[in-house]
């Protein structure tokens, strides 16, 4: 009888235990899920402010590579040595020596640019100027890409650009485009083009980015050079 008690006593406690054990393990599992969904808010709102804040840097470096293609209008030393040229009173070799120069000096050290082209838009594949960052991933094979497969498209993609700043994909290169004109008549003489260094201009770690392959960057230059 004392066993049969004894069984039905546990029965018993098995039973309240049971009826209270699952409420609480309920209970248990509602408070971790609230949690990790608090954490898990918290970890999104988080990375929503990292990519707000990259996406603040992103733009300010590109801005800051803008303007670093306007100088080269502003301060009119490429359209001094292609008067130069025009006129006839220095040969392109002489000329070609002071823009290397002058664009080694003005885009050799910006982390936004990797490698910059300038064409004189009479001959721009004969009459040109290139630099390359190697700090910021440019090199001579950059350069070989953009005369092998971007150059054509880029020309043309300058045309309905007029005084306005384009940025152009290919592949994954991003080439910030623009038309040097003559204050006079406002036609296109020179085009400079720079490939932006993606690893600095956007600044995750890591980064997944969708260009259109043509962007027009808006807001022109009513001064030239």
């Amino acid at each position: 009888m004392r066993g049969k008690n004894t069984s039905v006593k546990w029965k018993m406690v098995g039973m309240i235990l049971l009826y209270w054990a699952i409420p609480f393990v309920l209970l248990l599992a509602l408070v971790g899920h609230i949690m990790a969904d608090r954490q898990e808010k918290t970890g999104l709102e988080r990375l929503a402010a990292q990519l707000q804040m990259d996406n603040q840097n992103s733009i300010e470096r590109i801005d800051s590579a803008i303007s670093d293609s306007r100088q080269a209008t502003y301060d009119r030393t490429l359209y001094g040595y292609y008067d130069e040229f025009r006129k006839g009173s220095a040969n392109f070799d002489t000329v070609y020596n002071k823009g290397q120069y002058y664009m080694a000096k003005q885009f050799g050290k910006r982390k936004e640019i990797s490698s910059s082209v300038f064409m004189l838009l009479r001959a721009p594949k004969v009459y040109k100027m290139t630099n390359y960052n190697t700090p910021a991933g440019g090199s001579y094979g950059q350069l070989k890409t953009f005369w092998e497969k971007d150059c054509d498209d880029v020309l043309e993609f300058a045309k309905n650009l007029d005084t306005s700043i384009g940025l152009y994909q290919s592949e994954g290169r991003v080439y910030l485009v623009r038309n040097l004109v003559d204050s006079a008549t406002y036609r296109p003489w020179g085009l400079l083009v720079h490939r932006l260094n993606l690893n600095y201009c956007f600044y995750s770690g890591h980064y997944c980015i969708y260009f259109p392959s043509e962007i027009y960057y808006q807001g022109n230059d009513s001064r030239s050079g």
